[in-house]
């Protein structure tokens, strides 16, 4: 295995290591991360899950379901022995097996049970863009067919805040170079120039020093879906497969098509690696309707900075004695990248949701997988086991929520309701849970009656019943485990939005202060 090959130092539940990424292939778990002292870890294990069945509830095993129904742990083995186990028993009526069957985040449960929070001197993080050839005739370069050179790629180490710049061709403009760096913000001296004759040179050296300080995680802007699939391909079409594999710290690089705008698109996974692509952090975590998500337009709006203006076309840019120029327009890309990591630390608060949820940084884009492996951990605190997970396909389309189109026009006698984070606190309300669901409730209520108000609904409260609008009945003898979750979280966003507010307040007082003791201009 390429990179750093080690156990960490586990102390029981004292645990003084973080994983930065953890995947699986086969029966075999593969784990990165480092330990307090900021020394790098990397390993890969045989591992052996837990799993649940039904039984008596005993002293030993206080393990017990959503419904209260008592089960007791069993480990058949290796992965593969428990996909088996469940292959085996999932027909056999009145035997049920229960557990987390995604094995890595059981395995990141029971290796990493503390409560952890990022310490991002210690994570790697890799900006990075790249510039190639367009030829005439052909529209802009795509990562699936890769046919155009790569001429430049610039990344930016976090830990050692230096840009590496990998060129496809001499040049003696650094001077000019340095100077346009300088004049949009970016100290020269931070940036060290790796120059080759070819493409061929750069992709070797890049894959080289790629491999020797292998990054935690990837950034920049739209990497998912050219910057990454389009290296892989350039260097598989170029070097060979043997170099797209030393991308990986364990030497596994998938491919796979993910849905953008209803088409299949490329992409890769380099495993060990989380890739969390900018724009995509931009859109999930920021707010406001933006007319374009170009890096350039939303580093304008956010930043009062854009991206390196050219007086001619793209292609005159790199052909036309423009060299250096195209070298700081590549450098200036990352940089603006960075600036705004700097301004909303996204990169962050993507490694601190991962990490609250016990998944992998790059999986925070998906609020399933989030939800599921917070509810894993909170009822495994609780000895409480959850159902095996199981995907059904729908035959057909859930319709969303209903959207009144408004009457254009003057109004009279205008009400506006606000229902602050409506959704959660109507969970918390109704205690809305699976553990609180009273079954075959609902059969017995019909709407047309309920509506015509025919029921004495005055056994919900003796009963301590919740109704919903569906005819859904929740108990509310005892709370369920997804509003106690749901107000945690809520309570946790309100204290944060608060101390955000006191922040900018003071920060606004000291600026006050400032201007008034002429120590800064407006």
């Amino acid at each position: 295995m390429p990179g750093i090959s080690r156990q960490p130092t586990f102390h029981g539940k004292e645990t003084m290591t973080t994983y930065t990424y953890v995947t699986q292939k086969g029966s075999t778990i593969y784990c990165r991360g480092y330990e307090k002292n900021g020394e790098r870890f990397q390993y890969k294990q045989q591992f052996e899950p837990t799993l649940f069945i039904s039984g008596k509830k005993t002293n030993e095993e206080p393990w017990q379901d959503i419904y209260g129904n008592a089960v007791y742990p069993i480990k058949p083995g290796s992965i593969r022995d428990c996909k088996d186990f469940l292959e085996r028993y999932k027909e056999v009526e009145g035997f049920n097996v229960l557990g987390m069957t995604n094995w890595v985040s059981q395995f990141i449960s029971e290796k990493f049970p503390q409560e952890l929070q990022p310490d991002m001197g210690k994570i790697r993080v890799y900006t990075i863009d790249i510039e190639t050839e367009i030829t005439e005739g052909n529209g802009f370069p795509t990562p699936e067919k890769a046919e155009e050179v790569i001429l430049l790629i610039t990344v930016h180490d976090s830990l050692l805040d230096r840009y590496i710049v990998y060129s496809a061709k001499e040049f003696d403009g650094t001077d000019t170079t340095s100077s346009l760096l300088r004049d949009n913000g970016l100290d020269p001296n931070k940036v060290k120039m790796s120059i080759h004759t070819d493409e061929v040179n750069l992709l070797k050296n890049f894959v080289t020093d790629w491999a020797n300080a292998y990054p935690d995680a990837i950034t920049g802007w739209n990497t998912e879906t050219f910057d990454i699939p389009y290296l892989v391909r350039r260097i598989a079409r170029i070097l060979g497969e043997s170099f797209v594999n030393k991308l990986s710290p364990f030497g596994i690089v998938n491919e796979r098509f993910i849905k953008r705008n209803n088409d299949d698109v490329l992409t890769y996974d380099i495993e060990g690696i989380a890739k969390l692509d900018y724009l995509d952090l931009m859109k999930k975590y920021t707010y406001g309707d933006r007319e374009s998500w170009k890096l350039g337009d939303v580093a304008q709006d956010e930043l009062g900075q854009t991206k390196l203006e050219f007086d001619c076309s793209f292609t005159e840019s790199y052909t036309g004695g423009n060299w250096a120029k195209f070298v700081a327009y590549n450098i200036i890309d990352v940089y603006l990248v960075e600036r705004l990591e700097n301004k909303f630390k996204l990169i962050e608060l993507a490694y601190t949701v991962a990490y609250m949820a016990k998944i992998n940084p790059d999986e925070i884009f998906s609020p399933i997988r989030t939800w599921d492996s917070i509810i894993y951990n909170h009822l495994k605190s609780k000895k409480i086991v959850m159902p095996e997970q199981k995907r059904n396909k729908l035959e057909h389309t859930i319709a969303g929520g209903y959207v009144k189109d408004p009457q254009t026009g003057r109004q009279q006698w205008v009400v506006s309701f606000d229902f602050a984070s409506l959704y959660p606190s109507l969970m918390v309300f109704s205690n809305i849970s699976p553990d609180t669901l009273i079954p075959e409730f609902h059969k017995n209520v019909k709407m047309d009656k309920l509506l015509s108000k025919e029921y004495d609904l005055g056994f919900l409260v003796d009963d301590q019943i919740c109704m919903t609008a569906n005819g859904h009945g929740f108990t509310k003898t005892k709370k369920g485990f997804v509003p106690e979750l749901v107000e945690g979280y809520y309570n946790l966003r309100k204290k944060t939005k608060k101390e955000m507010l006191e922040l900018e307040q003071g920060y606004a007082d000291l600026k006050q202060i400032a201007l008034n003791r002429g120590l800064i201009k407006k």
